[in-house]
């Protein structure tokens, strides 16, 4: 078997239905919080995380000011994201 070089892999991350607007499960708290843990991983270079795929609802009412925070959220991630 070869032994493969830590640049010949990379890794992903999926955050869904981070319902933006939904204080009663904070909402806010937790996507700020994976935010964080996120951005921890992007810094280890071993774990080589290169994207962020956020699927299902980002907002709880889809209301222009809840995509706003959203923006403000992911926008603090240190690697590209696609929602």
């Amino acid at each position: 078997s070869q032994v493969r070089s830590e640049d010949e892999f990379y890794t992903f991350a999926l955050l869904s239905d981070i319902h933006i607007g939904d204080t009663g499960a904070n909402a806010l708290g937790r996507a700020r919080s994976a935010v964080a843990k996120l951005n921890q991983l992007a810094a280890n270079a071993s774990t080589n995380l290169q994207a962020v795929f956020i699927t299902g609802d980002l907002t709880n009412s889809a209301l222009p000011s809840q995509y706003e925070t959203v923006h403000q959220v992911l926008n603090n991630l240190t690697v590209p994201y696609f929602p």
